[in-house]
């Protein structure tokens, strides 16, 4: 089980909070919970991870680790230390939060256009504010690897609810930029344009770290994405 575990340096700004995307070789052996709490960078530092059952949806699920057995959703929220929140993905984009405070807030959010289109992004940063008293103005987010717009070619029926502000229009064919989309919905959320940090990678562009659905077909992999907030 490797390390090569993907992440952008100083963020977030708050202490005690660990982020991270695995990439193909990081859980090589497999992508159960156990396997995820054993990364050397995650062992010992977390008793429990939380997982949902993806159903391209906008539910926002609370994380304690009351629950065993994975609830459909598509985010995770919580403020416990010692839980990791996980979100799996193969070309739809991570979009992980955190609200620094003296006990963060964090989150994980699985964006596809059937999430994006829901408005996941502003129900997750409502849920923050009503549950954690949490400030837009004061989250932080960052995308992880994702399929970039060039390779994320869509039909006419699919960009109808998006618009200009994230369809890419060239010689005839339709593309979504769901990092721009994710971006605009997280700045309508309030949160800061100098608060959101972009990522570089593209799930589709690169066979040897990514796994990608619209690659590989439905039988490809999937990687972890997580967040949480270490005990003391």
């Amino acid at each position: 089980m490797s390390d090569d575990i993907l992440s952008h340096s100083a963020w977030p700004s708050s202490p005690g909070v660990i982020h991270g995307f695995t990439t193909k070789a990081t859980l090589a052996g497999g992508d159960g919970l156990d396997q995820i709490l054993g990364l050397p960078r995650l062992r010992g530092r977390f008793h429990h991870a939380g997982r949902l059952k993806q159903v391209h949806g906008c539910e926002v699920r609370v994380e304690d680790g009351g629950v065993v057995e994975p609830r459909t959703g598509d985010a995770l929220v919580s403020d416990t230390p010692g839980i990791l929140l996980t979100i799996a993905t193969a070309d739809c984009l991570p979009v992980l939060l955190c609200a620094p405070r003296e006990r963060p807030v964090v989150a994980a959010i699985h964006c596809g256009w059937r999430g994006l289109r829901a408005q996941i992004i502003g129900k997750t940063l409502q849920d923050l504010s009503r549950l954690f008293a949490a400030d837009a103005r004061d989250v932080q987010a960052c995308f992880g690897p994702a399929i970039e717009s060039r390779c994320y070619e869509i039909g006419p029926e699919i960009e109808t609810p998006f618009g200009a502000r994230s369809v890419v229009k060239a010689d005839g064919r339709i593309f979504l930029d769901l990092a721009m989309e994710a971006q605009c919905q997280l700045q309508a959320g309030g949160v800061a344009p100098r608060n959101i940090t972009q990522a570089t990678w593209c799930t589709k562009c690169d066979p040897e770290r990514f796994y990608s659905y619209r690659r590989d077909g439905p039988g490809t992999g999937r990687m972890i994405n997580f967040i949480g907030v270490t005990p003391g």
